[in-house]
């Protein structure tokens, strides 16, 4: 039996860090709901449920589409909706962490250090290290900035 909860903890904690992932490094990827499945498994390993390793997998599985097929539409909802997702950054200051260019660079916004680009029509073509700037959208894990002396 000790062995069980063993396995259940070490399914939760995988379910743990996958969501974490999605949440903190791989917005978008979908490991939220894989998370989601893992830490089912866990959850019904506690109850005494799937003993072998392909009763588990296979839960892993329908756990983690059951999640998506039960979330994906209110999270796209939730990440659309005002104030949901990224749009409280947009008109948030930020200051170069180095060189931004329209290909690249970081910046810091509210104490986070985040990848970011100038956008297309700057007037500049680099936003010098510690120069400011103003999110004007999020792409996918990095913010698109207008500098603020341009």
């Amino acid at each position: 039996m000790e062995t069980t909860l063993d396995i259940a903890y070490v399914w939760m904690i995988v379910g743990a860090l996958l969501v974490g992932l999605e949440t903190l490094a791989l917005p978008g990827v979908g490991l939220f709901f894989a998370g989601l499945g893992a830490i089912t498994v866990g959850v019904a390993l506690l109850l005494g449920l799937p003993h072998t390793l392909v009763a588990q997998t296979t839960l892993f599985f329908a756990a983690t589409a059951l999640w998506t097929l039960l979330l994906w539409k209110p999270m796209k909802r939730l990440l659309a909706s005002p104030g949901g997702g990224y749009s409280d950054m947009i008109g948030q200051p930020v200051v170069a962490d180095g060189e931004v260019t329209k290909k690249g660079g970081q910046v810091k916004w509210s104490g986070t250090i985040m990848s970011a680009r100038l956008v297309p029509d700057a007037g500049i073509e680099r936003m010098a290290d510690k120069a400011t700037g103003t999110i004007v959208k999020v792409d996918g894990g990095t913010v698109v900035v207008t500098p603020d002396n341009a």
